[in-house]
């Protein structure tokens, strides 16, 4: 589901500017791109022996990594990408035994790079360059996938993957209240925090509802451009910051954005970012 951004609110974003390849996790989300576009090329990753009428009608390309799914393409002659085994060691087939897949359905060949090492991805690709001389596959759609194998790679196509999503992501919600504390009250399911001292807290409008961790060591967000500490344990749709005088209710609570990127955010949540993504709202 485009990173649980939402498959169609994506794809059109992406056909409007001029992508034409996809590729999905099933014949429904296949449906909901083929909805926006009759002319995209659409790549079905996981195994699916069912929907036959609506993977030809559509002209789906199946995705193959071992016999049985091979010959399921023949034999209801669905063109399909075989899928080459990297380091990773997940899916695919070992390049020794790519002879049996080269047929007439054959359209595609792929491989996923497995680090962020821009070595052992030149290496991933470097493998697929190598099988495409030798076994002449100029003429079928080659692409890699993995977030930093763009660097590496300006001759095959890209499977952009989290990339999209660069740059674009911001969280903030707003003070709600402001309450004073005194010396020894807590705050707070569990009284999780106490305070030593008389203090200001500010009460966000924001929870763990709305992809917030409990996790408080160094989880900080900014208000009005400075820096301020969660405290307590957040609750489902409010969390609470340790403020002073200079904070307001109704003032902004950048939790992701010009002061804190997304990076920042996944160090400080103990996530990578690609569970940010499936948590934000």
């Amino acid at each position: 589901n485009a990173y649980n951004f939402g498959i169609e609110e994506v794809a059109r974003i992406a056909i409007n500017l001029g992508v034409k390849y996809f590729a999905v996790k099933n014949v429904v989300e296949a449906n909901k791109i083929r909805m926006l576009s009759k002319d995209s090329v659409i790549l079905i990753l996981n195994k699916t022996n069912t929907n036959i009428y609506e993977i030809k009608r559509n002209g789906y390309l199946l995705s193959v990594e071992n016999e049985e799914q091979r010959d399921f393409c023949l034999n209801n002659k669905i063109c399909y990408h075989l899928k080459i085994n990297s380091q990773m060691n997940r899916f695919g087939i070992s390049n020794n035994d790519i002879d049996k897949y080269i047929t007439p359905f054959l359209s595609g060949l792929f491989l996923h790079v497995p680090t962020d090492d821009l070595k052992e991805n030149e290496y991933e690709i470097k493998k697929m360059e190598e099988l495409v001389e030798k076994y002449n596959l100029k003429d079928i759609d080659i692409h890699i996938g993995g977030t930093n194998c763009l660097k590496n790679n300006n001759k095959y196509i890209y499977r952009i993957a989290s990339d999209i999503y660069k740059d674009s992501i911001s969280l903030t919600g707003e003070i709600v209240s402001v309450r004073k504390i005194k010396e020894g009250e807590s705050v707070g399911y569990n009284h999780d925090f106490v305070a030593k001292k008389d203090c200001l807290i500010g009460i966000c409008n924001l929870g763990y509802v709305d992809g917030l961790s409990r996790i408080n060591k160094d989880n900080y967000v900014y208000i009005n451009n400075n820096k301020y500490f969660f405290i307590g344990l957040k609750c489902m749709d409010c969390s609470f910051i340790l403020i002073d005088e200079n904070v307001n209710v109704n003032d902004n609570v950048e939790v992701i954005g010009q002061n804190i990127s997304l990076e920042i955010f996944c160090e400080n949540n103990e996530i990578i970012k690609h569970q940010a993504y499936l948590i934000l709202k």
